[in-house]
């Protein structure tokens, strides 16, 4: 390859003469269209960081909901948990009178009445049985 000055030296009907003085004409285009991409660039890189810093605040209030939310379905299972440990003891004494009055039933009318009493005694006792165990899962489901 020559050196610039011997081109610059050379004859004009030289191609490489040529060649030179068609980059010296194009270099200050080049100069504009890099002065142009690099205007252009912070912009994007700032929308770019715009776009990201919203998906951040979207992608916080989704976990800041998500936690309160957690927090509600705890404190309302708890509380469903303290209900089933307090009407526990107190529907097994009901359930096993009912038991202890259907056995002790002397004839078919107290019989048949004995069982209704025992028949609703166990859907209550069996719904909270439910909802004790429904309140547990989800305290140590979320705990």
């Amino acid at each position: 390859m020559q050196d610039i000055e011997d081109l610059e030296n050379s004859p004009d009907d030289n191609p490489a003469r040529e060649n030179l003085e068609d980059l010296r004409n194009a270099t200050p285009g080049l100069r504009e269209a890099k002065q142009t991409a690099a205007d252009v660039i912070p912009p994007l890189l700032l929308a770019e960081g715009k776009d990201r810093y919203f998906v951040a605040q979207g992608e916080e209030y989704v976990a800041y909901e998500n936690y309160h939310a957690a927090k509600d379905m705890i404190r309302t299972a708890q509380e469903g948990l303290d209900e089933f440990n307090e009407d526990k003891d107190a529907l097994e004494e009901e359930y096993n009178n009912a038991v202890y009055e259907k056995s002790r039933a002397n004839n078919a009318q107290e019989y048949d009445h004995a069982s209704e009493i025992l028949l609703e005694v166990e859907g209550r006792y069996n719904t909270l049985m439910e909802k004790g165990r429904t309140s547990k899962e989800t305290v140590e489901g979320l705990t």
